[in-house]
Formats: C-alpha cells, structure tokens, sequence
C-alpha cells in the first residue's frame, strides 16, 4: 500500500517535471531540453561576467602591473607548514601555486590585472574539481582556499591602485560589482564554475 503511494507520488511529479520543463514524452527529451536551457544559462551568466570585468579590465591602463603581497604572505606562513611530515604533502600543491605565480610576477615585474583574475580563476578550479571528485583532504582545500583569499585581496589592492593612478574612485565599485555578481550567480546555480 506504502509502495503504490510513493509510486503516485513519484509519478505525479514526474508529470508535473514533463510540463514544466517543455512537455517532453520522454526523459531523453526532458534531459536535452534541461541541458539546453542550462547551457543557455551558462552562456548569459558568462557574458554578463566578463562584461562586468571587462569593464574594470578596460578602464586599467595598459602595461599596469600590481604585486602579490598577500601570496607572498600566505607562502611564507604556509611553507613552514608545507616543510612538517604530518602536514606537509596537503599544503603542497599550494605552496607550489603560490610559488608559481610569484617567480612569474618577479620575472615580468607585476602582474596584470587579467592575468591575476586568471590565475584566481585557476586556483578556483582546483578547489571545485578536489571537491567534485572527493580528492583532496580538508588541509588540501584549506590551503588552496586560503590561497584563493589571498589572491582576492591581491586582486582587490590591483584594482584599488590602478583606480588611484587613474584618478576614478569608482573603478573598484565596479569590480566588487563584478565580484558580487559571480558570487550571487554561483550561489543560485549551485556548482556553476567561474571561468
């Protein structure tokens, strides 16, 4: 008796799911049409997204380069932690991210606004593919994490600098702007990936 209420349960919602989503017949329809309007989606949240730093990346001027001072930082005080045998491998990969960019910031003399964005976003990455496939540990995230911090904080005194030297207070409005509308947007979709 149980059994055939969940049946009509389960049922009633799929017909409900079929209605809502296009009236497919099948769930082979339903899926394309939900991988349809979710690739839709993605395509409108990424180009809102890069309009929104666009913005920001086109008002910089060119050739202004900002430093790391808050990687550095982080790897300092997680080198150490990378150095002990009982936590050492879990801070390895951020450690070495972090080491990284900063030979690449020293040997080019900053770093673009563009490029650090982009190295964020590499960080970022990471971080969502070790919790999708359940592979790194808490420490590993943790230290890949605090590198993403770090990397925000960088990105926000970039954006602050060059707002100054351009003389438009109102240059880092627009990228926390940007920035809240990647946050809002990832946490209504749910893993939506920045890229």
């Amino acid at each position: 008796k149980k059994a055939e209420e969940t049946l009509k349960v389960i049922n009633r919602l799929v017909a409900e799911k079929v209605n809502q989503y296009g009236g497919g017949s099948t769930a082979e329809q339903i899926s394309k049409k939900l991988n349809i309007s979710l690739e839709e989606a993605n395509k409108r949240y990424k180009l809102r997204s890069d309009q929104l730093y666009n913005r920001v990346r086109d008002a910089i001027p060119d050739g202004f380069m900002g430093n790391v001072d808050n990687t550095v930082l982080f790897a300092k005080e997680y080198l150490e932690l990378a150095k002990s045998a009982s936590r050492g491998e879990n801070y390895d990969l951020a450690v070495k991210k972090a080491q990284q960019l900063m030979t690449e910031v020293k040997n080019k003399g900053g770093i673009s606004f563009e490029d650090l964005k982009a190295f964020r976003g590499q960080i970022r990455t990471l971080i969502d593919d070790s919790v999708l496939s359940g592979g790194s540990s808490k420490p590993a995230k943790e230290g890949l994490n605090r590198l993403y911090d770090a990397l925000t904080r960088d990105l926000d005194a970039l954006v602050t600098n060059a707002g100054k030297e351009i003389g438009d207070p109102s240059l880092y409005a627009k990228y926390q702007r940007a920035s809240r509308f990647v946050k809002q947007e990832l946490k209504v979709g749910g893993d939506t990936q920045v890229i």
